[in-house]
């Protein structure tokens, strides 16, 4: 199945799949837009003398006119929505200046120093108003060439890639952001602060029965290692949870009040870990790190009816967040083996450095 980005990803009784690096984990995505959250530029009058257009996400702004030089075209709904695009300047400094317009919500207007050093420009905003709309680029100092690449704009939505459950995908909620767009300086992933970011399935998505086989796998990170409990995949009702505690690996099923976690395995923070954790029908659970195993032993029963997967939150925002970032989250309805785990950490380990 195509839609993992990796074919090497076990797939029977998957429920959830969600991957930061795959084209169609986002929407607003048209093939006549190359199928990715890319968007086309488009020329702007009679000022296409002051650049030079690289590609349908790239364009280079020449001379020292500081007039608008064109747009990228943006989000044809009201929604949460980041846009992101890298840029770099010849030699010296020189000032480049953002504005979207085309609705009433003039919220991303800024202005951005380029240097020789290539940065990346990632901003989220609630827009209000439906109706298409646009990114304007225009230079305001210097005079050498600035190199605007890899725009990208997505809506807050993360694409459950499961055929089946394709509609049931994670909405993320307040400022969840992106990293590592266009920059080769890491995975792409989501970046959560202790706060209020968070992600969640919708409530029709009932992933398990407190009583049936579970697997819940994730890529994550922590960069704080004293923030307590940091959730980064788990299912709200059964307080089954993997994530973080206190500079270690933690997971397990609560029962609602009980001590029945697993897995207090060291770990370093800005590192990326390969979590996973199996619960059978017994409700004997088993803990892996980077695809190997690291306990085992009973877990809670799971308290109150099933409801939604949540991401970097146990229930909400404030409720035992992430600080941190997540690549990659898997569900299943099944238990997977120890050759299983291997085999999904095996398949994405290089992008982790591992």
């Amino acid at each position: 199945m195509a839609f993992h980005n990796n074919p090497r990803i076990v797939t029977d009784g998957l429920v959830l799949c969600a991957d930061a690096n795959a084209r169609s984990s986002y929407p607003d995505a048209p093939a006549t837009r190359g199928g990715d959250i890319n968007t086309g530029w488009q020329d702007y009058g009679s000022n296409q003398a002051n650049y030079v257009v690289l590609g349908k996400d790239s364009v280079k702004l020449i001379g020292s006119s500081t007039a608008w030089i064109g747009r990228f075209y943006a989000w044809p709904a009201a929604a949460v929505y980041t846009i992101m695009f890298d840029y770099v300047c010849d030699s010296g400094s020189c000032g480049v200046t953002v504005d979207n317009d085309g609705v009433t919500d003039n919220v991303f207007n800024t202005s951005l120093t380029a240097t020789t050093t290539k940065q990346s420009f990632v901003s989220t905003k609630t827009i209000t108003s439906s109706g298409a709309s646009y990114i304007y680029i225009r230079r305001n100092s210097g005079s050498t060439d600035i190199t605007i690449s890899n725009f990208r704009y997505t809506r807050n939505i993360w694409n459950n890639l499961v055929g089946s459950n394709n509609d049931e995908s994670l909405t993320l909620y307040n400022s969840t952001g992106f990293e590592n767009w266009g920059l080769d300086t890491g995975p792409r992933c989501f970046t959560f602060d202790d706060t209020d970011d968070y992600g969640r399935t919708q409530d029709t998505l009932v992933p398990t029965a407190n009583g049936t086989p579970l697997t819940l796998e994730a890529w994550a990170m922590t960069i704080d290692g004293g923030s307590g409990w940091q959730t980064v995949l788990g299912i709200h009702g059964t307080y089954t949870q993997i994530g973080f505690y206190n500079s270690s690996f933690r997971s397990g099923r609560n029962g609602g009040g009980g001590n029945s976690f697993l897995s207090s395995i060291s770990i370093s923070t800005n590192v990326w870990y390969h979590m996973a954790l199996t619960i059978n029908s017994a409700k004997t659970g088993i803990a892996y790190l980077d695809g190997v195993q690291v306990a085992t032993g009973s877990v809670g029963t799971g308290s109150g009816s099933n409801g939604r997967f949540n991401l970097a939150s146990y229930n909400g925002a404030g409720s035992e967040v992430l600080d941190g970032k997540i690549a990659a989250v898997r569900a299943y309805t099944r238990i997977l083996s120890a050759d299983d785990i291997s085999q999904n950490y095996k398949a994405h380990k290089a992008r982790f450095g591992k």
